[in-house]
């Protein structure tokens, strides 16, 4: 389902995590910024390594709760209108996806009884300040369907 690198179009947790393990780990985010571009892929100091990946089972937020509790996990997202206009507050937006489904790979940095919060790449005028606040509940948009974490390693 999500395959390789696409750039700016997103990609594949895996691929992410397979690269950083593959090429001996990751640089911070002071020493390597997000562009929000396109590009070749610099030399950097690694600030960390991994030794694997833990795939979560899917569909199961009980599991992703208990996996946040450790550290953030990544996760892809079913998008659409209402994600790229999301602003504040907690989303609760439709099962079904309104045009064309989309996927988006983010990050799941905590949670509430009621909400998760999830971080994006677009940065800080997107969304609230960077995050979504998403429903928690029936796996809204398919938040444990697609979940991955790193495993072990250090610098």
């Amino acid at each position: 389902m999500f395959h390789g690198n696409q750039g700016c179009n997103g990609g594949s947790p895996t691929c992410a995590f397979d690269y950083i393990k593959r090429t001996g780990g990751i640089a911070s985010e002071t020493s390597y910024p997000y562009t929000a571009r396109d590009g070749s892929c610099k030399r950097a100091t690694a600030v960390a390594e991994i030794s694997g990946l833990d795939r979560l089972p899917p569909g199961d937020e009980n599991a992703l709760a208990e996996r946040l509790a450790r550290q953030p996990v990544s996760v892809v997202l079913r998008t659409g209108t209402w994600f790229s206009i999301y602003r504040s507050g907690v989303a609760d937006p439709p099962r079904c996806d309104d045009g064309v489904p989309s996927f988006q790979p983010v990050l799941v940095v905590g949670y509430t009884p009621t909400y998760w919060i999830v971080k994006n790449s677009y940065g800080t005028s997107w969304g609230q300040s960077g995050y979504l606040y998403l429903a928690r509940g029936r796996n809204k948009r398919g938040i444990a369907d697609y979940a991955v974490a790193p495993i072990g390693g250090s610098r």
